[in-house]
């Protein structure tokens, strides 16, 4: 219904109805990808289109087995297009004309081979253990390690940065970052490394954290 609405529409005295709005969708895409603290993507159910467009923004993404993840457009005539630099990004030029020729529909399995999941849950209950785990990782890291580090690979990791002449500027930067990092929460994390604790930023988390942040019930005790 949306389609036709902006199909239809007359008044392009701000530019084709179609194009603005498709291309709305890219700068939320590009929001999400520089985002600088770690995104992680859930996937239970469907991540058909756009759904898989975002998925494939995120730092790490964990599905069920069951999920399933689709390039849709071309089956209604139509092209992934805002999405298609994220998937690429993602899984490669390769993978992205496969799932995209094809309108291929994949599982969570099949999925992590092709390289777009990066863990697998069985079911509901063990994604929100699964999801406790990694975000427990994360969060035992230095956040603005991570942030740094998220800027680094961001501003340099092009997969020809290395052919044009970029590799020393790279360099010349991680140094920097590096530096930064160690006069900072490098002094805490040193220290608790010796000392044989944990650093005072780690949060653990359990699978009942996560039920409480979907606003769901506990899962089993068993977890």
């Amino acid at each position: 219904g949306n389609f036709q609405s902006r199909l239809e529409a007359t008044d392009h005295s701000e530019g084709d109805p179609v194009v603005n709005r498709n291309r709305a969708f890219g700068h939320l895409l590009q929001a999400l990808t520089a985002l600088p603290m770690p995104v992680l993507a859930v996937v239970e159910g469907a991540a058909m289109g756009g759904g898989m467009g975002l998925a494939c923004c995120a730092d790490i993404v964990l599905a069920t087995e069951d999920a399933r993840f689709a390039l849709s457009e071309t089956g209604l005539g139509l092209i992934p297009a805002q999405i298609a630099p994220f998937v690429q990004a993602r899984v490669g030029r390769r993978v992205a004309l496969r799932l995209g020729l094809s309108g291929e529909r994949v599982n969570g399995a099949l999925a992590q081979q092709l390289g777009l999941v990066d863990a697998l849950a069985a079911d509901s209950d063990a994604l929100d253990l699964l999801q406790a785990q990694w975000l427990s990782r994360i969060l035992a890291c230095g956040p603005q390690a991570n942030r740094s580090l998220k800027a680094l690979l961001s501003r340099h990791g092009s997969s020809d940065s290395a052919h044009t002449g970029a590799l020393g500027a790279w360099l010349d930067d991680a140094a920097l970052r590096f530096a930064q990092c160690m006069r900072g929460e490098g002094t805490e994390g040193i220290a608790a490394f010796r000392e044989r604790r944990v650093p005072v930023w780690a949060v653990p988390l359990q699978a009942a954290d996560m039920a409480r942040l979907h606003g769901l019930p506990s899962p089993s005790s068993s977890h």
